[in-house]
């Protein structure tokens, strides 16, 4: 079995600059609510279908 250093995952500068400009661009266009509001219309009409389909199962939200 390898032995992996703690150091090998070390991050460079660009790294975390890349990293955190990807975090603003999700804060300003508000892409994780976007995320979270589809998955709710999503969850509802599955679980319409579910109603209507007994063959459908397990759309219980998490």
């Amino acid at each position: 079995m390898a032995y992996f250093s703690p150091l090998q995952y070390r991050c460079s500068q660009v790294m975390n600059a890349v990293g955190s400009v990807v975090l603003e661009g999700l804060r300003q266009e508000h892409l994780m609510e976007t995320a979270a509001s589809v998955g709710t219309f999503l969850l509802e009409e599955l679980l319409k279908l579910q109603h209507k389909h007994e063959y459908i199962g397990g759309c219980d939200p998490v």
